[in-house]
């Protein structure tokens, strides 16, 4: 009997959406309180997640508590460590300072390659620059680094709605949708978009 309920038990947390993605969702609807519980509790599962901690960043930056927000994210990694200089470079961010986090996250790549998340900050750089097809090679290496990033297929999907080619949009709402819960703003706004254009 204690063996079919602790299979049970693990069928059920084993369904549910992973909280880094629930609280993305919050985030761009801004419900900020909202997506910091859903960072929150994916930090209790691993308090070294760096997609949690930028998230939770990205919470308290919106709640007007950029201080606390930083020195929460800078008490987390070791110093040098690549997410640590990620961490700097998401303030930058914050900070408006796009051409020292460019300049930064260049020099990050070359000495860690496979750090998807440097190749995704570059990308939204010059999707801001208007850049879209730089954007797109660097949001395109950040899908091979990891394929089911939902933040990388989004905005591929909106680099190539600004070139206007449909179907490559397409190709990127629909890989989003598969990765995301069905919740949130964009959630609404991609599903209506494939909707509209798939007739």
């Amino acid at each position: 009997m204690t063996t079919l309920v602790l299979m049970m038990v693990s069928a059920v947390f084993s369904n549910q959406v992973d909280p880094v993605l629930i609280g993305r969702a919050e985030l761009v609807s801004r419900n900020y309180s909202a997506a910091l519980v859903q960072f929150d509790a994916a930090l209790l599962e691993d308090p070294k997640n760096l997609e949690a901690v930028l998230g939770k960043v990205d919470s308290l930056c919106y709640m007007e508590k950029k201080d606390e927000a930083f020195a929460f994210a800078e008490s987390v990694f070791l110093p040098e460590s690549p997410e640590f200089i990620m961490v700097n470079i998401y303030k930058d961010l914050w900070e408006r300072k796009n051409p020292e986090a460019k300049t930064k996250l260049q020099a990050l790549i070359l000495s860690e390659p496979s750090f998807y998340m440097a190749q995704y900050q570059l990308g939204w750089i010059y999707f801001r620059e208007k850049n879209l097809d730089t954007a797109i090679d660097h949001l395109k290496k950040c899908i091979d680094l990891k394929s089911d990033f939902a933040p990388a297929l989004y905005l591929i999907g909106d680099c190539y709605s600004k070139k206007n080619e449909v179907q490559q949009v397409i190709k990127y709402f629909e890989a989003y949708i598969e990765v995301v819960p069905p919740l949130g703003v964009r959630y609404k706004i991609v599903t209506d978009y494939l909707s509209k254009m798939k007739g």
